[in-house]
């Protein structure tokens, strides 16, 4: 059985967040709880602990938050900060050019998908899609 530290890291890299941001994400009052959790002075994730990080991020499974079994994910979507994600098809410049035009909404779907925050999914998508297709669809 994993401690409550280790799936409080496990957490933190999944969401790429750190203590003080997860806090507000989950709307905690008092990022203490998680310092205290990461320190083993409480050694494991408390009930209204994994409700606040389920509400915040449903794709995590609340029996592994409280006991460390299993799957962390609901699913099979991996780690939404993994630098190597990558398409499963290869784009042509025409698919490139609409994923560039309608990027808006791309970031949104993928924020959906994956249960990120905006701001994140944008991050993924500018270092991961588009900068790297960005010049092959300006090119004439």
């Amino acid at each position: 059985m994993k401690s409550g530290s280790d799936i409080l890291k496990e957490i933190l890299e999944f969401t790429g967040e750190s203590k003080n941001s997860l806090a507000k994400s989950i709307k905690l009052k008092r990022s203490q709880n998680l310092y205290d959790i990461e320190s083993g002075k409480v050694k494991n994730i408390s009930l209204e602990l994994s409700e606040k990080i389920v509400l915040a991020y449903p794709n995590i499974r609340r029996e592994y938050l409280l006991t460390g079994i299993g799957e962390m994910l609901k699913n099979e979507i991996t780690n939404a900060n993994n630098k190597d994600l990558s398409f499963p098809i290869e784009l042509t410049p025409a698919d490139r050019a609409m994923i560039l035009t309608n990027r808006d909404w791309l970031i949104r779907v993928v924020s959906e998908v994956f249960q990120m925050p905006i701001d994140k999914a944008k991050a993924l998508l500018d270092q991961d899609t588009i900068s790297k297709h960005d010049e092959i669809v300006k090119q004439p």
